[in-house]
């Protein structure tokens, strides 16, 4: 490896590092879109002084023709007058640049997913931990609601989706923000990987599952409950038949202790008048929106567009909560299934190539974790960015780590 590939992945491990943060920002100061910045420049070079761009634009030609179409659409956008265009295909795009630049990074062996996995490790640890201490300072009455929202505001200059909660008698705080699904998605193939001891993997899981209870997530909370189901199945016959039901007695008998709380829980995140504030939001936000899509529904508003009376933030007023949605009302139908029918199957495909030859346990992993990309932008502002996008990067690299512990990796 020469000194540009030793400086490339540099690159990437502080790049992936950067995720910790809620949107790559620190103080101001973009770090996370330097860092990607550099990955990409640095990337691209590397490729290129491989001598194989032939062969990539050949293997690449969805992923080009899909970029074309892209700045052709977003240029007739911004003539049309929609100055959020470029930032709107910036958001769209960045993730599967980076996605695809990584994919033959690896497979031309200029990157190695054994060391972008650890990495990623460290970077979820890292976002778990944060959340944990301020959930622990806020419990301890060692700070206030507000002073976190201050918190966010300054330091990540980003407004977490913030409020309070009981479990039995403790007030708790929740801290959500877009990034959170990062964890949720990857943490679990950790579960699985045997060169860790047991006792690290049931650690991991029991973060998972705490951070999980912190962001307090309907969807993240099913997810999660997606993956230790699956993870029960795989480890309960290799479990002594005395642990396992010694394990069930334990969790019965303790059930008195934090089943009712659990309950209270359950019942105010999806049954409680914020559960129905939240989901009038979607509902009023869909009406608007089929209005809008209804006035020109093949080839809709422009990239960037969006209904000025309603708007969910002012950096980005084309992000709505119901994203597939907003996506028909900029692109039209025949833009949706071009773009976002065209992003999907890049990530689709390139997952399930390398997924299908790992255990059947990853499999079902990444089926979840692709099933829930797919799912939840329907109730929920997740395929934009780079933060979103993130989680099918490493979905990509865990399972071409999979692949090169049981095969050699072929190109």
């Amino acid at each position: 490896m020469n000194k540009l590939s030793k400086l490339l992945n540099v690159v990437i491990y502080l790049c992936i590092i950067s995720y910790a943060l809620p949107t790559g920002v620190m103080k101001g100061i973009p770090i996370q879109k330097i860092l990607v910045c550099l990955l990409i420049i640095l990337g691209g070079i590397c490729l290129v002084l491989q001598r194989k761009s032939l062969e990539i634009i050949k293997s690449a030609k969805l992923e080009i023709t899909l970029g074309v179409l892209g700045l052709l659409a977003c240029r007739v956008s911004y003539i049309l007058g929609n100055e959020w265009s470029i930032k709107f295909t910036g958001l769209f795009y960045i993730s599967v640049i980076v996605f695809v630049e990584l994919y033959f990074l690896v497979r031309y062996e200029l990157a190695e997913p054994e060391k972008i996995v650890e990495c990623i490790l460290y970077m979820m640890l890292l976002k778990i931990l944060g959340k944990i201490i301020i959930e622990i300072v806020f419990v301890c009455k060692l700070i206030e609601y507000e002073a976190v929202i201050e918190f966010y505001l300054n330091m990540f200059g980003t407004e977490a989706s913030t409020m309070t909660m009981h479990l039995g008698r403790l007030l708790l705080i929740r801290v959500q923000t877009s990034s959170d699904i990062i964890v949720v998605t990857l943490m679990p193939f950790y579960w699985m990987m045997e060169k860790y001891k047991k006792s690290i993997r049931s650690l991991l899981f029991a973060l998972s599952g705490i951070y999980t209870l912190i962001v307090f997530s309907r969807v993240l909370m099913v997810e999660f409950c997606c993956f230790a189901f699956v993870a029960v199945l795989y480890y309960w016959k290799k479990i002594p038949k005395k642990v396992r039901c010694i394990g069930v007695i334990l969790v019965l008998a303790s059930s008195v202790l934090w089943l009712k709380p659990v309950i209270q829980m359950i019942e105010f995140r999806f049954f409680s008048s914020f559960a129905v504030e939240s989901d009038d939001v979607r509902q009023i936000q869909m009406i608007e929106l089929i209005n809008g899509v209804k006035e020109s529904p093949v080839f809709g508003h422009g990239f960037g567009s969006y209904i000025s009376d309603y708007t969910r933030s002012g950096s980005i007023p084309f992000s709505y909560e119901i994203e597939y949605l907003s996506f028909c009302y900029q692109m039209g139908i025949l833009g949706f299934v071009v773009f976002v029918g065209g992003v999907l199957l890049i990530y689709i495909r390139k997952i399930v190539k390398h997924a299908r030859k790992n255990t059947w346990v990853i499999k079902v992993f990444t089926l979840i974790g692709l099933g829930w990309f797919v799912i939840r932008p329907a109730f929920n502002p997740a395929f934009l960015g780079l933060q979103n996008g993130f989680q099918m990067i490493g979905l990509l690299m865990i399972n071409m780590y999979f692949n090169k512990k049981q095969e050699p990796y072929q190109k």
